[in-house]
């Protein structure tokens, strides 16, 4: 069981604040298809598991966009997994969020391609996080301000701000006509 100081609860924000980066991911919770559905409102044919601890790509995120510094407080998703990254388990808007990218991985059929794509290509970067992030304002009532602040960090390479709020508009307006 991972003690209080393993668990950072604050979204307030990127930080480089202690995180579990030299420990095993914590199995959490695994949740079946059902759990989902009666949970968080989400259809997902598959069960998908909780770990707190470091995604297997947080290492390269950080040598590319954070300067080699472990970032902390964000939530990562790969192969059906979300990996609390000092933060608590996630909100439901959230768990709606990365099933979003299990479901674009799904479609691309290799998690690793995926992730070499997200982290080679920032347009490709943009309109994944930003089908994601529409979602976030549509469901959770977030703003774009919000969700901008967010795009602007380290775990997305600092992508252009209007090109990010374009996208996310465009796919507001592909999913949800807003």
């Amino acid at each position: 069981m991972p003690t209080e100081s393993d668990v950072q609860c604050s979204i307030s924000g990127f930080s480089n604040e202690s995180s579990p980066v030299d420990k095993e991911p914590y199995l959490l919770e695994t949740l079946t298809p059902e759990d989902l559905k009666r949970r968080y409102n989400i259809d997902y044919d598959h069960p998908i598991q909780i770990k707190l601890g470091r995604s297997p790509v947080c290492d390269v995120v950080d040598e590319r966009w954070n300067g080699g510094q472990p970032t902390t407080g964000y939530w990562s998703a790969w192969d059906r997994t979300i990996y609390c990254v000092g933060i608590a388990p996630p909100p439901g808007y959230v768990m709606q969020h990365e099933v979003i990218h299990f479901r674009q991985m799904d479609e691309a059929d290799d998690v690793w391609a995926w992730w070499n794509r997200y982290l080679d290509d920032e347009d490709f970067r943009i309109e994944v996080e930003a089908e994601a992030y529409a979602n976030d304002i549509y469901v959770d009532a977030q703003n774009m301000d919000g969700v901008l602040w967010c795009f602007n960090s380290p775990l997305y390479g600092f992508p252009p701000r209007e090109k990010c709020r374009n996208a996310v508009q465009r796919h507001l307006d592909k999913l949800y006509g807003v």
